[in-house]
């Protein structure tokens, strides 16, 4: 299932399955995190890995709260040593410099922890206990880092994380936001990368176990699907100014994710129903429209 691109139902077989026993979603996740803790692995597949690790995390109401900390734990502790490990590396780089390339994993992994606090924080913050381990994790440390994760994480899961982790005092990320907002650009003799239309690179907006759309078999998965209840955090005046640039129709959805226009793709019937395109009520990402400009149509299958 891993090297599959663009499913979009296969993958809830898992969720199912896991969702019958504690220990095949322990399994589970476990695998997926072999998966991602291999250096050996392609980087594409460890960031898939990643991906399905914080889908269900995020999504299956099966999962311990417990487990849940447990995971967002390893994960930071991870990225922290990534950092770590990197320091000697860092000289004569600044925060315009992030390379997809070379820390895709290291990305993957803070998505991961952003998109998992924005929709079980509510659980993680109801004892002093988990506060503290929380407060432990040192988040602020990882987003002010050289490697700077706020610029290519997708906008949607940043803004949330950095709405709910401030009223935490878990992490303050606005001033970063309005920086990297302002480098969005590509500047001459910089170590930026950037796309050819002037725009960031950012991870792929897969998140494996978004709402669930197959109508006959939907009351197998609602029973241990969670939906996102928290609050979606609107776009900035500036972002949404961009899209006037677009000569492509948008559609206005009150219903896809955060609450960003979601456009139409009428040349792709794949796209339209994918993990970036489809109808989501609750999702907290994949809900940027500059994603949409670069995705590439599936060929048909399973879906």
């Amino acid at each position: 299932v891993l090297p599959t691109f663009n499913i979009v139902h296969t993958q809830f077989l898992y969720l199912y399955l896991a969702s019958l026993s504690p220990t095949i979603c322990s399994r589970f996740l476990l695998e997926n995190w072999r998966i991602f803790s291999n250096p050996n692995t392609p980087s594409i597949l460890r960031q898939t890995a990643m991906a399905y690790i914080a889908s269900f995390l995020s999504r299956a109401s099966f999962a311990p709260v417990n487990l849940v900390m447990t995971y967002l734990d390893r994960i930071t502790s991870w990225a922290m040593s990534y950092i770590r490990s990197r320091e000697t590396q860092a000289s004569g780089m600044d925060f315009m410099y992030t390379d997809l390339n070379h820390h895709g994993p290291f990305y993957s992994a803070c998505q991961a922890i952003f998109y998992v606090f924005a929709f079980r924080h509510t659980e993680l913050t109801t004892s002093e206990t988990r506060m503290k381990t929380l407060q432990g994790m040192s988040w602020q440390s990882l987003i002010t880092s050289h490697l700077n994760p706020l610029r290519v994480c997708l906008p949607g899961v940043v803004r949330n994380f950095s709405a709910i982790a401030r009223g935490y005092q878990l992490a303050y990320c606005t001033s970063i936001i309005q920086r990297n907002s302002r480098i969005n650009l590509p500047v001459v003799g910089s170590l930026s990368q950037a796309s050819s239309k002037g725009k960031p690179l950012l991870l792929d907006c897969f998140f494996p176990f978004d709402p669930y759309l197959l109508e006959e078999t939907k009351d197998y998965v609602g029973q241990i699907y969670r939906p996102y209840t928290g609050e979606i955090i609107a776009d900035s005046d500036e972002e949404e100014s961009s899209d006037d640039e677009s000569e492509e129709d948008e559609v206005d959805t009150p219903d896809s994710g955060l609450g960003r226009k979601r456009r139409e793709r009428m040349d792709s019937y794949r796209s339209s129903i994918s993990s970036c395109g489809r109808t989501k009520r609750d999702s907290v990402g994949c809900l940027n429209d500059l994603l949409m400009q670069d995705l590439v149509p599936a060929s048909p299958g399973f879906a």
